[in-house]
């Protein structure tokens, strides 16, 4: 889902990436989607998924603790267009109707 979300956020497909969040977060989706698409462009940089190996121990551990709740944690990497990575970012998932969606981001 958050690598699917991820395409279409770079391929500019903002209602795609909307329909990949919970039902009521439509709204939120989109100003997530504006906000970054516009900082990104500015800037030249790129996300990821972080794998998990890339995880501090302590974001490690919150990921697993996510598995056993209703949520469920996933690391974002964004990288500069100098290659460096800048910073994480947190995308929370949720179970909705048998399908993970986007709670927050």
């Amino acid at each position: 889902v958050v690598a699917k979300a991820l395409r279409t956020y770079l391929r500019d497909e903002p209602q795609e990436f909307a329909r990949l969040w919970q039902a009521d977060k439509a709204r939120e989706a989109v100003k997530v989607y504006e906000r970054g698409r516009r900082k990104d462009r500015e800037s030249g940089s790129r996300w990821d998924v972080l794998p998990a190996h890339a995880h501090t121990p302590d974001l490690l551990e919150l990921g697993i603790q996510s598995l056993e709740g209703d949520r469920l944690l996933v690391l974002l990497r964004r990288t500069g267009k100098d290659g460096l990575a800048e910073t994480e970012d947190r995308v929370w998932l949720i179970e909705e109707q048998g399908s993970w969606r986007i709670a927050a981001w």
